[in-house]
């Protein structure tokens, strides 16, 4: 025979401690099967290993069960770690998923579930929407292309000159070497 006082007790801890109906109401249920304060022991259980606000305290400090705030809002992300008494610390980054709407959070560290000290930072990654395909690619590698068109325009031109000049001292050697073969190169004479 269900024990109604382990049912209600059960549901209302479960709903104070954040734990959603769907997993509420059948813990309680079961809560309610196992007769005197044995059937608590499940609702406890049931709110220290599932997505609820669970804290507890170590020492000094209280850990705090880190919330999944994937898939929600910037805004409603960061009200809800500021809830649990963490800090938000935002970052954004360019997603090409569909799934992940602009503004919305993709990716959390540490991970939901965890337990961190209260006060801890939390770091959400914000999807920017899809990385803008605005042609800007494409006119930087035209930009690079011509520019390392040109240079190369401009260094085969100075080779040329120096080809030019080159060619120019060689003469010259070779105009005073017939002249006087035995003076020594580079001297004037």
């Amino acid at each position: 025979m269900p024990d109604n006082t382990n049912l209600v007790v059960s549901l209302l801890f479960l709903q104070n401690r954040g734990i959603p109906p769907e997993t509420a109401v059948p813990a309680a249920i079961g809560a309610s099967l196992i007769p005197g304060m044995l059937g608590l022991i499940l609702p406890l259980a049931i709110a220290n290993g599932t997505g609820g606000s669970t804290t507890s305290t170590s020492g000094s400090e209280t850990l705090v069960r880190v919330p999944d705030v994937t898939g929600m809002s910037e805004d409603a992300a960061k009200r809800q770690l500021e809830d649990k008494k963490l800090v938000a610390s935002t970052q954004s980054a360019f997603l090409d998923d569909a799934g992940t709407a602009k503004g919305d959070v993709f990716e959390q560290d540490p991970e939901a579930d965890g337990f961190v000290s209260e006060g801890s930072t939390v770091t959400i990654t914000v999807s920017l929407g899809p990385k803008p395909d605005d042609g800007n690619e494409t006119e930087e590698l035209d930009t690079i292309r011509k520019d390392f068109e040109e240079n190369t325009k401009k260094i085969e031109e100075n080779s040329k000159k120096l080809d030019q000049v080159l060619d120019a001292i060689n003469k010259s050697m070779k105009n005073d070497i017939q002249k006087d073969p035995k003076r020594p190169l580079g001297t004037s004479g």
